[in-house]
């Protein structure tokens, strides 16, 4: 298990878990070494000292920064859309939105409204549905494309701000 097989679910479960103020840190280390390995928490508690040592040096990059890999735009039957131009309002409207909440919690929603089928074409009725299959993408791909896709984005919100400025005021 590394940064590039995790998926998007299993990140977003880790922190929720990393986050969890009620759980104390046995246990969120029990439940994290659990969603990433595939192992129930009784087959963790039951493994030897020195194997469940071993599974949590594997699992250790989960503590640390993703790193910096170049973005795919491609994954499965689905296409990151990089150019804006291709970006109706009502997906940058639904993109602000779920980038302004949680962005890790929303990390499916988000590449599922920046993202195309590669056949047919995106339906808004369908949102839901292509989020959850994002949900099994794998994140360290996803982030480093939404991370590159953010950065466009605010680039354009800012060009849009500019050019509303220099719009003269309607009587």
């Amino acid at each position: 298990m590394n940064w590039h097989t995790i998926t998007i679910e299993q990140y977003q479960t880790v922190i929720r878990i990393m986050q969890d103020k009620d759980m104390d840190e046995l246990d969120k280390e029990l439940n994290i070494c659990s969603i990433l390995s595939g192992k129930t928490v009784p087959d963790i508690e039951a493994m030897e000292l020195g194997k469940y040592n071993e599974l949590k040096r594997e699992l250790s990059f989960v503590y640390s920064n993703p790193p910096k890999v170049k973005p795919r735009w491609r994954w499965r039957k689905y296409r990151f859309i990089y150019d804006v131009r291709q970006i109706n309002v009502g997906r940058f409207i639904s993109f602000k939105y779920f980038r302004s909440g949680d962005i890790v919690q929303n990390l499916h929603h988000l590449a599922a409204t920046i993202s195309k089928p590669l056949i047919g074409r995106y339906k808004p009725d369908n949102h839901d549905q292509y989020a959850e299959e994002w949900k099994q993408a794998p994140f360290i791909y996803v982030y480093s494309s939404l991370v590159f896709l953010c950065a466009l984005f605010q680039k354009l919100s800012l060009a849009v701000a500019e050019e509303v400025a220099k719009q003269p005021p309607e009587a």
